[in-house]
């Protein structure tokens, strides 16, 4: 099994990497499927490391890959819930950070999940309650520890509310998403929605 790949990025298109390993006529280029966000920072001739997850099956080896351990590690929690493969799996990470996905995992907020990852009511609340337990007894590489904490004391996150109203507006997920994430953490940490919803217009303007 292939669990980690360093080389230089050959080709890449918005869902996979062609990672070449070697060099010149002695390379091996491997296709590596990945999420948007990393695909994004990466570009072709830059070298990238890659923790691997390899998935075998009867007419083909597919390469899932990530930029660090965490989020692997989290990939393989996802995959341990009944009815989560790994493309399901990959869709999820690529559209929310690990932290914020653990966050709402052990808050029980079912409604985030649905909002940033677009899976069903009735998956979100098997992820929770299949992996609530593990991820309160496991700490993850590079983990907000505080930021967990001042989410579980808030309930549900004012972000899902600040996120559901951009949509409303007529921004993508993504877009919507993105923008959240940059936005000030003291303007996070007013829990005013409006400052939020404000502050992140901007920013899409």
């Amino acid at each position: 099994m292939i669990g980690y790949l360093k080389g230089e990025i050959f080709y890449k298109d918005d869902k996979f990497l062609i990672v070449n390993t070697g060099d010149g006529l002695s390379g091996v280029g491997y296709k590596v499927y990945t999420t948007p966000d990393f695909i994004s920072e990466v570009g072709i001739g830059e070298h990238a490391n890659l923790w691997i997850h390899t998935v075998v099956k009867d007419d083909a080896i597919d390469l899932y890959g990530f930029k660090n351990k965490g989020s692997l590690d989290f990939f393989d929690l996802l995959l341990s819930v009944s009815g989560i493969g790994p493309k399901s799996a990959l869709n999820i990470l690529g559209l929310a950070t690990t932290t914020k996905l653990r966050q709402a995992i052990v808050s029980q907020d079912s409604s985030y999940l649905t909002s940033v990852s677009g899976i069903s009511k009735k998956i979100a609340e098997k992820i929770i309650l299949e992996l609530k337990g593990k991820i309160l007894g496991s700490t993850e590489e590079g983990s907000d520890d505080e930021g967990l904490s001042q989410y579980n004391k808030q309930g549900r996150s004012v972000e899902v509310e600040a996120l559901e109203a951009l949509k409303s507006l007529g921004y993508t997920q993504r877009e919507a998403r993105e923008a959240l994430e940059n936005v000030s953490k003291e303007t996070k940490d007013s829990k005013d929605v409006g400052a939020i919803i404000k502050a992140t217009l901007k920013m899409l303007s």
